[in-house]
């Protein structure tokens, strides 16, 4: 198995925020076992030879949960799930939404800029969405 992009993570990694882990890379070890990856693909680096791709996407994937609000950094490198992080895990989700550019509304997502130019960058959209998803839970 390759190494899950960051989506993929968002779940998991909520889930051990709300069991009391703190920080990220206390959560590694745990989506190590969940995603049943093996110690050659935990330790794959990144081409700059710094950081394991493992822990460049929990990062991603806990950058994107604290813009959501579902976690809250009190301090750096500690991460708390917030009340938002918590209702929404207990609506059982089973997996993140994908949205396709086809299903999106790009204008409501993008800055005008970026709308003009019709250059959406994957992150962006994905982040964008997200924080407008987790903010329309909050309304739930």
């Amino acid at each position: 198995m390759t190494i899950p992009d960051f989506q993929m993570m968002m779940l998991p990694l909520l889930r051990m925020f709300n069991e009391g882990q703190t920080q990220v890379s206390d959560c590694l070890p745990g989506l190590i076992a969940h995603f049943n990856l093996s110690k050659d693909e935990a330790a794959e680096l990144l081409p700059s030879g710094q950081m394991t791709y493992l822990n460049n996407r929990a990062n991603w994937a806990r950058s994107y949960m604290g813009k959501a609000g579902l976690l809250a950094s009190p301090k750096r490198g500690v991460h708390e799930i917030t009340d938002l992080g918590r209702k929404f895990l207990a609506t059982q989700p089973t997996a993140w939404i994908q949205v396709s550019s086809a299903t999106f509304d790009l204008k409501a997502a993008s800055s005008s800029a970026m709308a003009s130019s019709g250059v959406f960058h994957p992150r962006v959209l994905r982040g964008r969405w997200f924080i407008r998803r987790a903010t329309s839970f909050s309304s739930v």
